[in-house]
């Protein structure tokens, strides 16, 4: 109840990652206030904190600009900074959006850190564009990117990668300003050595006109010694005149064992064009997982899951010469 009078909690004051005694703003009152709210901020703290200390001073410099990005965009979403009466206010409606916008804030801090060889820092943008008519409710059109960035890139192939990685970001989605939607795309990092780097790229969005959320993949592997370049199949596999048959069929296979079954041939054919294409393969350290969006073989129900065809299945087909041993 003290919360909701604009008067920090007793019980709270020691829970949130600052003094409540000493809050000021409708947010650290409504952190102060809310028991989850206090126990989230102080995980947030200690996160950022902990990751702060891994960085060379400009990855200090990326994560801190991220961080000030999230809390002025988080401001904004949850009403913290909207024209009144646009945003519902009511505390329990802010409080779970900041706790939402929270947990995402702590998935991406938790991908800061060392990925084999690399340390990785993200450069986190947002934008938030207010929607408002007669015939529907108020509401933000939003749009996340989270980008890595090797921390410190000692060589000019690491420099190169992420510069790479920058100018992908450009090629991810619309602007919020010309689209009613709330998209999140995260650049995830896969298997990561001195010699090559797998990155993919996850956008799940939602638009006005979508019934579902839907999500799409776009893998980029780069070989980084001696020259940064895109891989290619033969940096893999010894690329014979059939090829890639047989690990469309390994691929299958193993999709089909996790019970997917296919709803026509056209799906089956799909798949197996799919699973051949070096842009679906997220390498890892166990396998090369097959990244399929939500329609990527023609329809949301009947598309299969992401699978693993682990490394040993692939053996065979592995060039001696091969990236990945």
């Amino acid at each position: 109840m003290a919360a909701l009078l604009g008067e920090p909690a007793i019980a709270s004051a020691q829970a949130a990652s600052f003094d409540c005694a000493k809050a000021t703003s409708p947010r650290e009152y409504l952190i102060c206030g809310t028991a989850e709210l206090s126990t989230l901020d102080q995980q947030l703290q200690a996160t950022y904190a902990a990751k702060l200390v891994l960085l060379s001073p400009a990855g200090m410099k990326l994560l801190r600009a991220s961080e000030r990005a999230w809390f002025t965009y988080s401001d904004r979403i949850c009403g913290f900074e909207a024209p009144q009466g646009v945003v519902p206010g009511a505390p329990k409606a802010q409080a779970q959006c900041l706790i939402e916008a929270t947990h995402d804030r702590l998935r991406d801090l938790a991908c800061i850190g060392r990925s084999g060889p690399y340390m990785i820092v993200r450069i986190d943008r947002y934008a938030a564009r207010l929607v408002t008519g007669s015939d529907v409710a108020a509401h933000f059109s939003t749009r996340h990117v989270s980008i890595p960035q090797i921390d410190a890139p000692g060589s000019a192939a690491q420099q190169g990668w992420n510069r790479n990685v920058i100018e992908q970001m450009h090629q991810t989605g619309p602007s919020v300003d010309k689209v009613d939607m709330q998209d999140d795309v995260f650049g995830e990092i896969g298997l990561a050595t001195p010699r090559l780097i797998s990155l993919r790229w996850v956008d799940a969005f939602h638009d006005a006109d979508m019934i579902h959320w839907q999500w799409t993949y776009r893998v980029s592997n780069m070989v980084m010694d001696p020259d940064l370049r895109a891989m290619v199949p033969s940096d893999l596999f010894a690329v014979t005149a059939d090829w890639p048959r047989p690990l469309s069929d390994i691929a299958v296979r193993a999709i089909e064992a996790e019970g997917w079954v296919p709803d026509s041939e056209s799906s089956l054919t799909g798949l197996r064009r799919l699973s051949g294409d070096p842009e679906t393969w997220f390498l890892r350290t166990d396998g090369i997982e097959i990244s399929l969006g939500s329609s990527s073989i023609g329809c949301r129900v009947c598309n299969p899951a992401n699978s693993l065809v682990p490394w040993t299945k692939l053996r065979a087909l592995m060039t001696p010469r091969a990236l990945v041993r």
